[in-house]
């Protein structure tokens, strides 16, 4: 399940123990709907905190990470200090999917 989030301070107060995808979506985006059904399988599949955050409400975000086009996820890393690892803009559930592969660890059964 996804936390929402609009700034920066927010996401940086979660405890970031594995890397953390921040997605962004707008109330006018028809293509998020199904991007974030791929993300929410993939939270399934792979070990990633998971953040939304909503156009206009999280402005700050979007300029700090560049974001223009829809949909939209930042990777960071799971540090005290998160690093961004990928930024996709207008991008595919398919090529989120296979950045979540690069940067993510598989779920395992001794995780639940």
């Amino acid at each position: 399940m996804s936390l929402a989030v609009t700034t920066w301070a927010e996401v940086t107060t979660r405890e970031l123990d594995s890397p953390t995808v921040v997605q962004f979506t707008a109330p006018w985006c028809q293509r998020c709907a199904p991007f974030k059904d791929a993300i929410a399988k993939a939270h399934t599949t792979w070990q990633f905190g998971w953040l939304m955050a909503t156009l206009p409400e999280a402005e700050e975000l979007q300029e700090r990470f560049g974001i223009k086009q829809l949909p939209a996820i930042v990777v960071l890393s799971a540090d005290d200090d998160p690093r961004t690892l990928a930024v996709l803009q207008g991008t595919t559930a398919d090529s989120a999917i296979k950045v979540l592969q690069q940067h993510c660890v598989m779920v395992t059964d001794d995780d639940f």
